[in-house]
């Protein structure tokens, strides 16, 4: 609870009462080998003060013969994924807390809930939120059997609900409706929907035969994916000018940290539809107190050290209907489902290339930044062609071209992504990393939920 009053009456109020500035508690479970301290710890608020609250818990944290839980407000954060809105925090303060843990051998516990855990402001333009509360523990007995036991307590109260909000893919259902007799008929009827019982073949045929109809899509895609060459591309070069400084080269070629790692992840949808190794973002974001430090180590592996993950980057293409009945492969929407090492990779990358990105996008482009939206190019398109129906007369006209976006849209070859990224100034080094993500992907096809038997793997 928030005091709402100043320092100086705090104190006065702390005084005449008797209290101490810490909570330090010895519990007992009942067993003589079950001791263990807790504290309640209020870190200072201001910076002047900061260096005397990191004394204090060292001080503390000199008693080793006990387990040892920390808890409540620090008043302080360990990474600037950790503040939303206001000035940024100065590194070395959140360094200063850092080491103070590492020194105290403190670990976080984890947490449920909201990522903030404090905030201010109304308004968007002055709201600031914080994560100030968290909980710390130096043992891997007692608290890790409490860990263990409430992982495998939500496991299996979650594996139920998370097994149909998979299925339904309704992310606008609140938690009290996930076992309604509605949400189980939305799934299976979505399910009836997606499946793809019949389907025209190239040849003009219609089929039901299930074997057909992956062998369709396995050749639809791997014609579609097959690389046709760049060719002569000098011609197309010329009018492309750089556009990277060495000095941005040398930010995109920083090395990247575990606060990008955790940033990357935090902004990840939880229960997006995962992959082949059927990871969603929430496993990681809910278990990251016990899974964290392996992972962000495999992950700055890659970013940093250049480590091969061709084998983590496999993709699952699934066809969702754009139309009512779907009768041949083109009224099918293929959407790639990738393993969540590579989406913590690649966003990542977009992460630290979103600083550089408008230097590269044409005004004339109205996506891929804030700001842009390509429904505008819709609606520029309807007031064209409403201005071209009212021209009734004058010796000048007008023409519209329809052309076959797909085309531009479906396929790009990567030799071109890689000669245009260096024309602009890219590093070859950065240009690297960016097409060993793209180049290393393999991808099966996956007809109808069956991915073991009726796939087939797309030689790309």
């Amino acid at each position: 609870m928030e005091t709402k009053i100043n320092r100086k009456r705090m104190k006065k109020v702390r005084r005449s009462y008797g209290f101490s500035n810490e909570t330090d508690i010895e519990a007992d479970e009942g067993r003589i080998d079950a001791e263990w301290r807790f504290t309640g710890f209020y870190g200072s608020l201001y910076d002047s003060n900061k260096n005397d609250s990191w004394n204090l818990l060292q001080k503390l944290g000199e008693d080793k013969t006990h387990p040892w839980l920390v808890y409540r407000d620090f008043n302080e954060i360990l990474y600037s994924s950790e503040k939303s809105g206001g000035i940024a925090r100065e590194e070395r303060k959140m360094e200063s807390f850092r080491e103070v843990l590492e020194e105290c051998r403190l670990e976080d516990i984890g947490y449920s809930g909201v990522w903030f855990t404090w905030e201010r402001g109304n308004f968007a333009e002055t709201n600031i939120r914080e994560r100030l509360d968290r909980a710390k523990d130096r043992n891997d007995g007692i608290i890790g059997r409490i860990i263990d036991t409430k992982v495998r307590l939500n496991m299996e109260i979650d594996r139920d609900e998370i097994y149909w909000e998979q299925r339904a893919r309704a992310n606008r259902l609140k938690a009290g409706d996930k076992n309604l007799a509605f949400f189980h008929r939305y799934a299976s009827n979505r399910k009836k929907i997606n499946m793809i019982s019949r389907l025209e073949l190239e040849d003009g045929r219609e089929t039901t035969e299930k074997s057909e109809i992956v062998e369709s899509a396995t050749s639809f895609f791997k014609n579609l994916f097959m690389s046709r060459g760049v060719g002569e591309s000098f011609h197309l070069l010329q009018g492309i000018e750089k556009r990277i400084s060495s000095d941005t080269n040398a930010s995109l070629l920083s090395s990247f940290t575990e606060e990008d790692v955790v940033s990357a992840l935090q902004e990840m949808r939880p229960t997006k539809a995962p992959g082949p190794d059927g990871f969603s973002a929430i496993f990681f974001q809910r278990y990251w107190h016990i899974v964290g430090k392996d992972v962000t180590s495999f992950w700055l592996g890659i970013l940093n050290n250049g480590q091969d993950f061709g084998h983590l980057n496999s993709t699952d293409i699934v066809l969702i209907p754009k139309t009512q009945n779907p009768s041949n492969l083109s009224n099918f929407r293929p959407i790639s489902l990738c393993s969540i090492h590579y989406k913590i990779v690649a966003k990542g990358i977009a992460n630290r290339l979103q600083g550089v990105i408008e230097m590269c996008i044409d005004k004339s482009q109205s996506a891929f930044l804030p700001g842009r939206l390509i429904s505008d190019n819709t609606l520029l398109a309807y007031e064209m062609l409403h201005t071209f129906r009212r021209k009734r007369m004058g010796n000048k006209g007008f023409m519209a071209v329809k052309l076959n976006m797909s085309k531009a849209y479906d396929k790009v070859e990567w030799g071109f992504i890689k000669e245009i990224m260096l024309k602009m100034g890219f590093d070859g080094n950065w240009v690297d990393l960016i097409m060993k993500c793209i180049s290393s992907a393999s991808y099966m096809v996956n007809v109808n939920g069956n991915r073991e038997k009726l796939s087939k793997l797309l030689e790309v």
